[in-house]
């Protein structure tokens, strides 16, 4: 019965249905083994093979994924509704604790330097105001659920609401629950309060206790693992003994129903992921949210439909003034439509906002660039992209081309030859090298380079060649 709804669960489609979040199917699999294992240890034989492999499929889960690494307490907890107290099973959660001490330190090392998009309202909570962030997204989780409902791609933390449903349904499974352990033998009341902490106990490395850096606290994928945690509850109550038959009867036509209901939801929820536009135009039918709105933006700005993107863009900025990304993408507008200036502005208002925003400080350098006055500050912005953490080639090279516009062909000669030793496959950079070697009068070297950028076959190749033209 549980594995029946969490198979066909709506909630569960964003993580199965969007590749980028097929690590959480992976993860959650290697941690049910993990803690299948490490339970059926705890119930008879102590067998070090059996803790080993639940430690080895753990491992597996947290690379996978390493917000598993939340996983960990629930070995402990496993232990707690066993009533087994002992040294050696406190020094057996080593197994557990020290590669997800070692995860979470890699990963925290990791994401500080990946340049994201926050929330500014998250980080400037204090503890309390994080706390009730944190129990609003809990309840939503925990209604949605069980009553899976306007569920979308994307949920914006300034405009997401709990409800009296909400509030109705997290009531009704507290009674339930009474019920349940009521009504059940020891064991059974066990797995069901294993089931049920579950749930919250997987969510907390994305409610947001602790700020850090996602843009979003609520997202359907994020529950796929505690889901398996209310299907494991809903199963093992169709095992209570004590209930009636005519109870019993009552509440397999009631699972049998709801299964019914999730099929039919889940099949449309599919849908909606057909195409990103068709994606973020469902989210936005919900709500005029901000992310939303630029993703979508974004999409026609790839397509080069200027028209359609800028209105998007700007309508986001309404609904969030302080949303750094959309008036980056305003600005990679204006700049298309020669409109420097008002480029400039955007950008600024960019790294304003996100002073870290090191796409735009590359953005700002390459319209300074543009007036032969102001080299220097271009370079020193695409100094500053690179000081935030770029690492792609434009802003190495960029600056390599500004110490060229200068005259200083010798430091460009060099910055540009860094470039091709960090970047060998970006061509422009051997294009800038020849050049300079040819103001070296190094015609031999000049060819050399030249001729790797024909041979890549680029869009650069036919500049190339014209270069080696005229040298003969």
């Amino acid at each position: 019965m549980g594995a029946s709804l969490f198979a066909v669960h709506p909630f569960n489609v964003e993580a199965v249905s969007w590749i980028a979040s097929r690590n959480q199917v992976v993860s959650t699999f290697f941690l049910l083994v993990s803690l299948t294992l490490y339970w059926t240890r705890t119930t008879g034989k102590r067998d070090i093979v059996a803790l080993l492999l639940s430690a080895a499929f753990f491992g597996l889960a947290l690379l996978s994924r390493p917000s598993a690494v939340a996983g960990a307490a629930l070995f402990p907890l496993i232990d707690i509704l066993q009533r087994r107290f002992s040294m050696r099973s406190i020094f057996e959660k080593a197994l557990f604790a020290l590669p997800s001490i070692a995860i979470l330190i890699v990963t925290l090392n990791s994401r500080s330097r990946v340049e994201e998009v926050p929330i500014p309202e998250i980080f400037e909570m204090n503890l309390i105001g994080r706390l009730l962030t944190a129990f609003r997204s809990l309840v939503f989780y925990v209604s949605r659920a069980l009553y899976p409902r306007d569920l979308r791609a994307y949920y914006d933390y300034l405009s997401f609401r709990i409800d009296g449903i909400d509030i109705f349904i997290c009531l009704g499974l507290i009674a339930v629950l009474m019920i349940a352990f009521r009504s059940s033998e020891t064991k059974i009341r066990r797995v069901v309060a294993f089931g049920i902490l579950l749930f919250p106990i997987m969510l907390l490395t994305t409610i947001k206790i602790v700020p850090f850096g996602e843009y979003s606290i609520v997202h359907d994928r994020y529950a796929y693992t505690s889901v398996a945690g209310f299907c494991i509850f809903i199963g093992f109550v169709a095992t209570i003994k004590n209930l009636s038959k005519y109870l019993k009867s009552a509440f397999y036509a009631a699972a049998g129903l709801v299964v019914a209901i999730f099929s039919y939801k889940t099949y449309f929820q599919t849908k909606t992921w057909d195409g990103s536009e068709n994606l973020w135009r469902n989210v936005i039918a919900f709500e005029e949210s901000a992310v939303p709105l630029n993703n979508l933006g974004i999409i026609f700005l790839k397509q080069g439909d200027l028209l359609k993107a800028r209105p998007l863009f700007e309508r986001a900025i309404a609904v969030r003034p302080r949303f750094s990304l959309a008036y980056f993408n305003l600005g990679e507008i204006m700049a298309e439509q020669g409109d420097l200036k008002s480029a400039l502005d955007y950008y600024q208002t960019a790294v304003h906002l996100r002073p870290t925003y090191h796409e735009a400080y590359n953005n700002l350098g390459n319209i300074y660039s543009k007036d032969p006055s102001r080299l220097e500050i271009a370079k020193n912005n695409f100094h500053k992209s690179i000081e935030n953490g770029a690492d792609y080639p434009e802003p190495f090279y960029n600056i390599a081309a500004i110490l060229a516009m200068q005259g200083k062909y010798d430091d460009a000669l060099g910055a540009a030859l860094k470039v091709t030793w960090k970047y060998p496959t970006f061509m422009r950079s051997y294009i800038l090298v020849g050049d300079m070697h040819l103001k070296h009068g190094d015609r031999a070297r000049a060819r050399e380079n030249y001729e790797k950028v024909v041979l890549s076959g680029t869009e650069l190749s036919h500049l190339a060649q014209t270069r080696i033209d005229a040298l003969k």
